[in-house]
């Protein structure tokens, strides 16, 4: 509830501070409840994950749609990669409603991951070149989704400057 009323989204800051009002009244009301759930080891909480990489697009939808940011799509020359700033999850579950693939879900979030700077790398992907330039167009996987439903016209191995220049000599 904290998270949410510190994140600063108009929808739900409001939510967070009257659930983490109602969590301190339960806590109060019912303290042998929140002895046991301590010894239990507490909730664990939930964090996007890819549990199918081959089903993640890398379409980016998730970090549109993340109101903290904390999902961000990094491009290089090389590779797109979609990150997770854990610190700045406040566990909405936005991200995990937005996936058309289902390949982004909630999971109990892994305590003991290796990354010193917070960032966890969720799915990663090559980077197709343009066949005229040699430029890098988009992920190998939102290439691979979007010729899977409409086939591969040699148009789509083009960037965008060059696909002009091939369909004008194809006149």
């Amino acid at each position: 509830g904290r998270a949410l009323a510190g994140s600063g989204d108009e929808v739900y800051a409001p939510i967070g501070q009257l659930l983490a009002h109602w969590m301190k009244e339960i806590a109060r009301q019912f303290p042998e409840d929140l002895r046991v759930l301590k010894e239990l080891g507490g909730l664990i909480p939930k964090l996007p994950a890819i549990t199918q990489a081959a089903q993640c697009t890398l379409c980016g939808f998730c970090a549109q749609v993340c109101p903290t940011h904390a999902l961000l799509i990094r491009e290089t020359q090389n590779e797109t990669t979609l990150v997770l700033k854990e610190a700045a999850c406040i566990r909405c579950g936005k991200c995990e409603r937005i996936c058309e693939t289902q390949a982004l879900t909630m999971q109990p979030a892994v305590k003991d991951f290796n990354s010193s700077s917070g960032l966890i790398a969720l799915r990663q992907s090559s980077r197709v070149e343009c066949r005229g330039c040699g430029e890098p167009m988009v992920s190998q996987a939102e290439f691979n989704f979007v010729t899977a439903q409409i086939g591969h016209p040699t148009w789509l191995d083009y960037c965008l400057d060059c696909r002009v220049l091939v369909m004008e000599r194809s006149l």
